[in-house]
């Protein structure tokens, strides 16, 4: 392989991210080029109709205009991005509301992240759920 290729020149996908989720993954950060279509492009053409030629040419303008393409999808600039997003439902469970869901698809990398930040935040909450119930058990019990 030679010094342009990697992993993640096989793997990753300047529209779809890093396979791998790497916040420094060449390929995500236009480094260097991918060197075929990732495995999202590959589903778009085979269940959406999608033309290769139409993802190529994505592909190419988001490389050539860095400022219009993604940022790279960390956690920390992800949850930045959607901090707004995460309100506290009528329950008391902080919840993903998305304002603008109607501007692109979410990856399962990114749907994970919104999970483990609203799992998080609701630990405390969901704790004191937990004990509530346990004492009222706990009553019933003794009664």
């Amino acid at each position: 392989m030679n010094k342009n290729k990697c992993v993640h020149t096989e793997h990753c996908c300047i529209l779809h991210g890093c396979k791998y989720n790497d916040d420094d993954c060449p390929v995500e950060n236009n480094i260097k080029p991918q060197s075929c279509l990732c495995e999202s492009c590959s589903f778009q053409i085979e269940e959406n109709g999608y033309s290769e030629e139409v993802l190529w040419a994505r592909i190419r303008a988001y490389q050539q205009n860095d400022k219009d393409r993604p940022q790279t999808q960390s956690p920390a600039n992800l949850l930045a991005k959607i901090a707004e997003d995460i309100v506290c439902a009528d329950d008391g469970y902080y919840v993903y509301w998305p304002r603008n869901c109607g501007k692109g698809y979410l990856s399962s990398y990114i749907l994970r992240t919104i999970a483990n930040e609203l799992d998080q935040r609701n630990a405390a909450w969901d704790q004191e759920i937990s004990d509530y119930f346990e004492r009222k058990r706990n009553e019933e019990t003794r009664n």
